[in-house]
């Protein structure tokens, strides 16, 4: 009885190992992000780490679209609709995240940052009547809520204790990190 590597019965792959190694990729690259932007807020200022999030993230972007030519002036009738989008969506969230991160733990601050599709559901919710509300959706806003909930243990610190100004960072009581000594 002669073996042939055709007649062989092989077992089939699933392919999920590369699925694997992309999921762990991306893992590694969007966990990387909350460290070095916590590196970055001990050195510049959170507007400092937008401002090159922005221009570093729009420089690869403007040379494919240049050499795609996909740009063409009758875009330009859209620019009010890109400049708010650009400011709601990213540069207002990098800004909140950048001095989050520069007073919270980098994980902690990866958390409340996955949080972000929870509360988008809960807006799109109340803005979109279109969108049906069923029993998957309910359950899944309320694991990720339970979720953040069980990570950001709140029943564990003292609440009598903060000082809701100096935390939130408003501007007359904010102290920059050099007077720090960070």
């Amino acid at each position: 009885m002669s073996t042939n590597a055709f007649s062989a019965k092989r077992r089939p792959t699933s392919g999920l190992g590369g699925a694997y190694t992309a999921f762990a990729l991306l893992g590694l690259v969007w966990g990387s992000n909350f460290i070095f932007t916590k590196w970055a807020a001990a050195l510049i200022s959170p507007a400092q780490i937008v401002l090159l999030r922005v221009i570093f993230g729009f420089l690869p972007l403007l040379v494919v679209a240049l050499a795609t030519r996909s740009l063409s002036w009758r875009d330009w009738r859209h620019a009010h609709h890109f400049l708010v989008m650009s400011v709601l969506a990213m540069a207002f969230y990098y800004f909140a995240f950048a001095e989050g991160t520069a007073l919270l733990l980098s994980s902690v601050a990866g958390m409340l940052s996955g949080a972000v599709p929870i509360f988008t559901f809960i807006t799109a919710l109340a803005i979109l009547r279109e969108e049906p509300i069923n029993a998957k959706t309910i359950g899944g806003t309320v694991l990720g809520f339970l979720g953040v909930l069980l990570i950001a243990r709140p029943w564990n610190h003292d609440v009598a204790s903060a000082n809701l100004a100096s935390d939130l960072r408003f501007p007359p009581m904010r102290k920059s990190p050099q007077i720090q000594g960070i």
